[in-house]
């Protein structure tokens, strides 16, 4: 059953591409977001890590702005 959308953090993303599955992604999911924090986190050392390598030059990541809302008090 593929999800029509899902926000990712980096975790994943460096696993998959790590073990060469992040073309997984795109099968399961329709969209996927990636969000700002999440992309520089992963592409930071983009000589290091495949999937700081990678990702960027992937069609399918979305990369969004995040906003937090401030946390209410009960």
């Amino acid at each position: 059953m593929r999800i029509d959308a899902v926000v990712i953090n980096a975790s994943p993303l460096i696993t998959l591409f790590r073990s060469g599955q992040a073309d997984l992604l795109p099968r399961l999911f329709g969209r996927i977001v990636v969000p700002d924090a999440v992309w520089k986190e992963v592409v930071q050392d983009e000589q290091a890590d495949p999937a700081a390598r990678d990702l960027p030059a992937q069609p399918w990541p979305v990369r969004e702005s995040v906003e937090v809302s401030p946390r209410v008090s009960p």
